[in-house]
This record gives C-alpha cells, structure tokens and sequence, in this order.
C-alpha cells in the first residue's frame, strides 16, 4: 500500500498525516495512543496484509498529535 505523507497546518502548529491509499475512498481516521506516534502505532498494521484489505474500501489518514512525529523537533517554551 502507498503512503505519503503531508504537513497540514492549524492553529497549533504543523500536524503530519500519514495517507495510506486513494484519497477519493471513504476515510478512516486513526490517532495513536499517548507515548507513540503514527507511525508506530499503525504503520505495521497498515502496510502488510490488512492494510490492503482495508485499502480496498477505504483511505486511511494516521494523524500524529503535534511534536510526536518520527525525528520531531521540541516544543518551544512559550
């Protein structure tokens, strides 16, 4: 299955949003649990064999809470 990944931005900060599939399918939105991020959390399941089952049907969007992405950068103070 095809990931790509994109930065949205909010009033937060930037967000990134691993997209596994065809943007035009119904989506499924996951978010990890406290302690992970996307990518660990659901890039497993998403990339072998259930992930093309769900691919089918659907896109799925993995969201990573702001500063938990791989290789994030530290929050500022302020």
């Amino acid at each position: 299955m095809h990931e790509t990944e994109q930065y949205v931005e909010t009033c937060y900060g930037s967000v990134l949003v691993s997209i596994y599939g065809d943007r035009k399918k119904l989506p499924i939105v996951t978010f990890h649990d406290i302690g992970l991020n996307a990518q660990d959390n659901f890039g497993h399941f998403f990339k072998h064999d259930t992930g093309n089952i769900f691919n089918q049907a659907f896109c799925i969007y993995n969201i990573n809470a702001p500063g938990q992405e791989l290789n994030a950068k530290p929050f500022a103070s302020e």
